[in-house]
């Protein structure tokens, strides 16, 4: 059910692209680059989170720097996917992802360091537990005064009985404050490391889906495979309408270097629709499409070289129940395209 709603949610959005772009006109590139750089920058910001991180007396700046370095590395693997179709890799997806995950681990990371992290009564310095007492720490937070050597000692309250700490960290708050009195010194070094793990893990993923949805709004939305290219009407078209939207020319620059690279002479387009409407107008609507692909992609990307068949099939084609004979919206959706079958 999830991943229903989730691709949904995902059609939805692709569905909405193309009117926003319209809408943000000339600004719509600059809409995707400044997000863009926004996400960059965000990794350079990352520097300054230190107040958030985990402490690491020795290297301090090492969480946040480590966190700078792992998001920028990361948008570099990322920036050559936003030249990629959405049949590739859709951004929109990975955007969702993202944000979910660092939602659910950036509340992990503030349990986690609610749990191993620490400060004394009047000393406001965030101090770190350790995995493992050592065993005299654990006779004193046990009460076995007798089992107890030198430095460990349990003193007695004024009523006779031994004022035990409440727990390991009380104990370090009542000592000389060192953790290795307290915990096995390896322990400590465990548990700093894994906090600065859970840190990074919960912090990346923000400027990461910043990124993605971003790059997402200029996304070219197709579908390749060896012998045909396919292109959403939704994306091409607006409702009703044979006359391409200027948003969909990263789609077709897209279909028409992959006729170039594969050396195409000779390919057909086909247009179809979904099962709504009247067969007749449904029909000439496809043909015209079709046509306004194939004028397109000889005008515009320069494919004159092209000999291009133009195909209408209008409902022909659309199946639109899911296996129990119910309606299927992204059935429609789906048959709502046009293909283009490259033939030699």
């Amino acid at each position: 059910m999830f991943s229903a709603l989730f691709s949904q949610v995902i059609g939805y959005l692709d569905l909405l692209k193309p009117s926003t772009l319209e809408k943000l006109g000339s600004y719509g590139d600059w809409v995707s680059w400044i997000g863009q750089a926004l996400a960059a920058g965000l990794a350079v910001l990352m520097l300054a989170v230190g107040r958030w991180a985990p402490p690491v007396p020795a290297m301090p700046s090492l969480p946040a720097r480590g966190l700078a370095i792992i998001v920028a590395v990361c948008l570099l693997v990322m920036r050559p996917l936003t030249g990629k179709a959405t049949a590739t890799v859709n951004l929109w997806q990975w955007c969702f992802i993202l944000l979910g995950a660092g939602l659910a681990l950036s509340l992990v990371y503030l349990v986690v360091k609610s749990v191993f992290t620490f400060s004394c009564d009047g000393d406001p310095t965030i101090r770190v537990v350790g995995f493992w007492l050592k065993q005299q720490a654990r006779y004193v937070l046990k009460g076995q005064a007798a089992k107890l050597k030198a430095p460990y000692i349990l003193h007695s309250l004024p009523n006779g009985e031994l004022d035990i700490p409440q727990n390991a960290s009380d104990f370090f708050c009542r000592t000389d404050k060192r953790a290795d009195f307290v915990w096995q010194e390896w322990s400590v070094h465990v548990t700093r490391a894994f906090l600065v793990l859970v840190f990074w893990l919960a912090m990346a993923p923000w400027p990461l889906a910043l990124f993605a949805g971003s790059a997402a709004l200029t996304q070219a939305d197709l579908k390749e495979d060896s012998r045909s290219i396919t292109l959403p009407s939704d994306v091409l078209f607006a409702f009703d309408s044979a006359n391409i939207r200027e948003t969909a020319a990263n789609s077709l620059a897209h279909a028409a270097e992959t006729i170039r690279i594969k050396k195409i002479s000779h390919a057909r387009v086909e247009g179809h629709t979904d099962s709504w409407g009247d067969a007749d107008y449904n029909l000439d609507l496809s043909r015209r499409r079709a046509k306004a692909v194939k004028d397109w992609l000889v005008d515009k990307e320069k494919l004159g070289n092209v000999t291009f068949d133009v195909v209408g099939y209008g409902k022909a084609n659309a199946d639109e129940k899911t296996p129990d004979k119910r309606d299927d919206p992204q059935g429609r959706e789906k048959n709502r395209r046009v293909e283009i079958q490259l033939l030699q």
